[in-house]
């Protein structure tokens, strides 16, 4: 210190604090894991077709999981791994239509890794590839720096550029927008209609729809579309006449499970005795630990599902239309595990106990035939 004085002691104990804060976080990598949709779902239970598509292009979602402080020492690796994630080489193997970036385990950022997620954004909007955020909140630092530094949230103009709270609800958008691309496929080959609750981006009219076209991306679609799509003699109902409403709900269930007649009959005929009710938002369909009281199939609308975790319910599964539940309980006469609430206005039909109970009494051998159906779409 006598050498070179206080002032000068200082000085250089504050360069060297920065000098070694930058060589211990540059020698971490802000980068945890990495992973395609293949390794990752979202817990939403879907129609079996939809799962069988998604199995096949679910390698067009890539998910980075990123920790740490991010700045000017840390950021470059990144974003060396996204550009070689475009490389020529790597597209024409496997190429994304999605990159989600996970920010739950990230405490900080500088500008300057701000500026990288700007750039990031140009490269992936060149391409046409949606860049999800999720584990970021508005009000946390990292949150404030993706809008106000980096223009990176879901609330300007871009579509390609979406924001979710949690990896499982990114993941889930980006099923939902594979969903749609599968839909249009089957609406431009088949002239099907687009369901309505596949919306989420801005497709072409399906007249549009190239079916042949040379992209790495879309011959992966096609491809899978054809895959998953049902069998001509599965996709339509062989009993026409005098069909109950719950019918259509019930043959598109189960058409995946058996080609046979015989279950269109099965299924015609348990059909009428399905209910149709209508849940208001946040109205509890069956809480756990109670006795099963019916079993339901979605028409419109979403249910979340909760497990008990401690204090607090924890939200561990989407249920959409389509899809059958409380069967298991209902045959087994187990009292159900978990609580199921309406997330938003809900439509379903309901097969009551006091019902099951009497046709199982009256029509023992035709229960048992759908029995042996219900048990078969759980195990699907």
């Amino acid at each position: 210190m006598a050498t070179i004085g206080f002032n000068e002691g200082i000085f250089i104990g504050i360069m060297m604090a920065c000098f070694f804060f930058i060589l211990l976080y540059s020698r971490r990598t802000a980068l945890r894991k990495a992973y395609t949709g293949s390794a990752v779902r979202s817990t939403v239970r879907r129609l079996y077709s939809q799962r069988r598509f998604l199995d096949d292009v679910c390698r067009q979602i890539q998910v980075m999981r990123l920790q740490g402080f991010m700045f000017f020492g840390t950021i470059n690796g990144i974003e060396a791994y996204i550009r070689n994630l475009l490389e020529q080489c790597q597209w024409q193997e496997n190429p994304i239509r999605f990159l989600v970036l996970d920010f739950a385990l990230v405490n900080g950022m500088d500008f300057s890794a701000a500026e990288a997620f700007i750039r990031v954004r140009r490269l992936l909007e060149a391409r046409e590839i949606y860049m999800v955020i999720c584990g970021a909140e508005k009000s946390t630092e990292v949150g404030r720096a993706l809008r106000s530094a980096a223009g990176v949230w879901s609330d300007d103009e871009s579509e390609y550029v979406q924001t979710a709270q949690s990896l499982n609800e990114a993941l889930e958008w980006c099923e939902n927008v594979l969903l749609q691309f599968y839909y249009l496929h089957q609406a431009a080959e088949h002239g099907t209609e687009m369901p309505h609750s596949y919306s989420f981006v801005s497709t072409p009219q399906f007249k549009d729809v190239d079916m042949y076209g040379s992209s790495p991306r879309h011959a992966m679609v096609t491809e899978a579309t054809h895959s998953a799509m049902p069998s001509s003699h599965n996709s339509t109902p062989s009993l026409q006449a005098h069909q109950a409403p719950a019918f259509p709900l019930l043959h598109q269930a189960f058409m995946d499970l058996d080609s046979d007649v015989t279950a269109d009959e099965t299924l015609a005929w348990i059909a009428p005795h399905f209910e149709r009710k209508q849940h208001p938002p946040a109205q509890h369909v069956w809480l756990a630990g109670s006795s099963a009281d019916a079993m339901y199939i979605v028409e419109s609308g979403t249910l979340r599902v909760y497990v008990e975790n401690g204090s607090e319910s924890e939200a561990v599964e989407s249920i959409l239309p389509g899809t059958l539940l409380g069967e298991l309980a209902l045959i087994t006469g187990q009292p159900h595990g978990t609580t199921v609430v309406s997330d938003g206005s809900v439509v379903m039909w309901e097969l009551s106990k006091s019902v099951f109970d009497e046709l199982s009494t009256a029509e023992p051998a035709k229960m048992l035939a759908f029995v042996r159906l219900a048990l078969m779409y759980p195990a699907q």
